[in-house]
């Protein structure tokens, strides 16, 4: 979200907004692009705001679930669910139960690998932990 206001922001203030001919089709189109983006952070947000609308998912209990349950870790070392991967560059930090990929900069705790792994969003990947 921060980032489609900044670059708004950032389109909104140039002085090309006002003398480039293609600019509304330009922000028409970006803005249709992120728009799916925007509204899954927006829905995952109001999410963890209302804990007790959750309907019984339990974000807590999902986020204790070791990473080592999901990935084959061997020397705190893993293979990165976000590319191909001949050799383990995905780092295991075991005491915060989180992993960061030293190739594509990717990291996040259980539901982020979750989601990766079996392809589905937050709420799903939520469910499926906390079963």
């Amino acid at each position: 979200m921060r980032r489609i206001r900044e670059c708004r922001n950032d389109l909104a203030d140039s002085v090309m907004l006002k003398t480039w001919p293609g600019t509304k089709w330009f922000l028409e189109h970006w803005i249709k692009e992120h728009q799916a983006e925007a509204e899954k952070l927006t829905k995952q947000l109001n999410w963890l705001k209302n804990p007790s609308k959750n309907t019984g998912l339990d974000l807590a209990r999902a986020k204790a679930v070791p990473i080592t349950h999901l990935l084959e870790i061997k020397r705190k070392l893993a293979r990165c669910p976000w590319h191909e991967d001949r050799n383990a560059s995905l780092h295991y930090y075991e005491k915060q139960n989180k992993v960061h990929c030293f190739v594509c900069n990717n990291g996040g705790d259980v539901v982020d690998i979750a989601q990766a792994i079996w392809g589905v969003d937050f709420k799903e990947a939520v469910k499926r932990l906390c079963q």
